[in-house]
């Protein structure tokens, strides 16, 4: 099966804008989630919004600063 060509261009409806946003953050998110679960990756991601002030953060909060200082805390080489 073919996928059509995506045109690629700002969407200049704003509602229409946020939806395909909302689709995309929805399939990044499940893309990481089945890589953290069948892959046993410890894996965390941050999504800046920009509809929100606040980012998304993937598991949670703690176990991604967690994960972010422990990768931090790496001697140089080993990053």
């Amino acid at each position: 099966m073919v996928r059509k060509k995506v045109k690629l261009a700002f969407m200049e409806n704003s509602a229409e804008r946020k939806v395909s946003y909302r689709k995309r953050r929805k399939g990044f998110l499940t893309k990481a989630r089945e890589l953290n679960t069948l892959c046993d990756v410890e894996l965390a991601t941050l999504v800046n919004n920009p509809y929100h002030n606040e980012p998304e953060l993937f598991p949670n909060h703690e176990a991604a600063t967690g994960m972010f200082t422990k990768f931090i805390d790496l001697l140089e080489e080993k990053k």
